[in-house]
């Protein structure tokens, strides 16, 4: 995954930062992109940032233009903040998902 875009404000940097670490943690697993997907999900979910990092991933318009196309929900803002708006409901429960298992 790509380096980000950073935003002005203390929290967008905050959470960038937690992305970045997540993601060399996850780049050190596997080299198998179905992989590292799975393990990015499962990293998110256990530290309640999958909203967060999909906000952040999708502000970064030169990386949402890269990998997807024009018609797709992930290049409207007001679509992914939708999406994050659903997802946050998830950091109701608590989750202890193993990173490791995901490369079996």
């Amino acid at each position: 995954i790509e380096a980000i875009t950073l935003g002005n404000s203390a929290v967008t940097n905050l959470v960038a930062l937690n992305f970045t670490k997540a993601i060399k943690e996850i780049n050190k697993i596997t080299d198998d992109q179905n992989v590292k997907f799975r393990c990015f999900i499962c990293h998110a979910l256990n530290n309640k940032s999958l909203h967060e990092w999909l906000i952040l991933l999708g502000s970064d318009k030169a990386i949402v233009s890269k990998y997807y196309e024009d018609e797709s929900i992930f290049i409207n803002m007001i679509c992914v903040h939708k999406i994050a708006d659903i997802l946050i409901k998830l950091n109701e429960y608590e989750f202890d998902l193993d990173l490791a298992f995901e490369q079996k």
